[in-house]
């Protein structure tokens, strides 16, 4: 082998490093994001019912919890 093939082997071998480093690292936050962004046109609506929903139901545990307090539970 000459050494022109050696030295193209071991560019090829770092390229391969790299890329398994980076690999290995996993994506970037802004990649993450990308992939577990809604997509969806109502996708906004969607959050919205259940961000209210969710507010319904911290409100009723709320009043629950307060009402433990209070001696009025079951």
């Amino acid at each position: 082998m000459s050494l022109i093939k050696k030295h193209e082997m071991t560019e090829k071998q770092l390229a391969v490093n790299r890329r398994n480093r980076k690999l290995a690292h996993g994506p970037s936050p802004y990649e993450r994001a990308a992939e577990i962004a809604p997509v969806h046109p109502n996708a906004a609506l969607r959050q919205r019912i259940e961000d209210s929903s969710l507010r319904q139901l911290w409100g009723l545990t709320n009043n629950a919890d307060q009402g433990q307090k209070r001696g009025a539970g079951p």
